[in-house]
């Protein structure tokens, strides 16, 4: 198992021009899910990144870990780390594991820190999001669909109906309502994040932007798939 990780003030995971997950402070984990891994190569590795000192105390110092500032983590998979140059010059990557082993990994992921913290935690709703997201990007909607609803249960309780973290899972979830062809669901929480965030974050932060144009893809896909006669 593999991971680059990127200290980040917010980012987000686009798809067709669409943000698919998104964070505010905290790390961007790309990992790498090797053949052979196991589940005790999850539990070091959720240990390590959870516990790096990374992030600077009152005093500007290196000395926080994810857990001590509440930091947020996005977890892309990128089977790319894996890539092998050493021979010739197409990168070879027989060594990244497929979908299929990488999936339990990150199950064990999100189990460690239910077990750790409680279903409710707002830890716990990160994972269900990156599981999730791994089944947005395998097309399994089905799969993808409860974790993102209960990811904002999760933050609706802990955080408030209007809290930008709020925003974000509002703006997953309408995204998978969007491909699924469910686009009065998908509009009604985009509309609620694009609120949520101008009324917290100001017109012109770039989440603003970000609700705005999933908005207007949501419309223009709608306009193509249902186009009204002449």
């Amino acid at each position: 198992m593999r991971a680059v990780i990127q200290r980040v003030r917010r980012a987000a995971v686009h798809v067709d021009e669409k943000a698919v997950g998104q964070i505010g402070p905290g790390l961007v984990v790309f990992l790498g899910v090797g053949r052979g891994d196991r589940e005790e190569d999850v539990d070091w590795m959720v240990e390590k990144i959870t516990h790096l000192r990374v992030f600077e105390d009152v005093e500007g110092r290196m000395d926080q870990s994810l857990l001590e500032t509440g930091g947020e983590s996005l977890v892309v998979s990128q089977f790319t780390l894996y890539g092998d140059v050493q021979k010739g010059r197409r990168p070879d990557f027989t060594a990244a594991a497929g979908s299929a082993e990488a999936e339990p990994l990150y199950q064990r992921a999100l189990a460690i820190w239910e077990k750790a913290l409680g279903p409710e935690h707002p830890k716990v709703a990160i994972s269900l999001n990156n599981l999730a997201l791994l089944y947005y990007a395998q097309g399994k909607y089905a799969e993808a669909e409860p974790l993102y609803q209960r990811a904002l249960a999760i933050w609706e309780k802990a955080l408030g109906p209007e809290h930008p973290d709020v925003a974000i899972s509002l703006n997953n979830l309408a995204v998978l309502y969007g491909d699924q062809g469910k686009y009065l669901q998908a509009e009604a929480l985009y509309k609620r994040a694009l609120a949520i965030r101008e009324k917290v974050l100001g017109p012109e932060h770039p989440y603003v932007a970000i609700s705005l144009t999933n908005l207007a893809e949501l419309y223009r896909l709608e306009r193509h798939t249902n186009p009204q006669p002449l």
